[in-house]
């Protein structure tokens, strides 16, 4: 099941898949956002606490909440993967 998350007109498209196999589309204004809020999206759409996610891309785990998505490389398009 993917689900479509708007958070903003945004310029970049991440996917996130969880561990029960759902996605969620989450489009995000600016990779220059931090991990930590991209974590608390998530966090609303699956009532879990961000400091219980654990997220990853093509780089690896995305492990210090205070660095930018672009500090991980992450771009448009991206899936990245969380690990609770």
């Amino acid at each position: 099941q993917l689900i479509v998350l708007h958070i903003s007109q945004g310029l970049s498209s991440l996917t996130v898949s969880f561990p029960n196999r759902q996605a969620v589309v989450i489009k995000v204004s600016s990779l220059s956002a931090n991990v930590a809020s991209l974590k608390q999206i998530i966090a609303e759409v699956i009532q879990i606490p961000a400091d219980k996610h654990k997220l990853s891309g093509k780089s690896g785990v995305l492990k210090d909440d205070n660095m930018t998505l672009a500090h991980y490389n992450v771009r448009d398009g991206d899936i990245l993967t969380l690990s609770l």
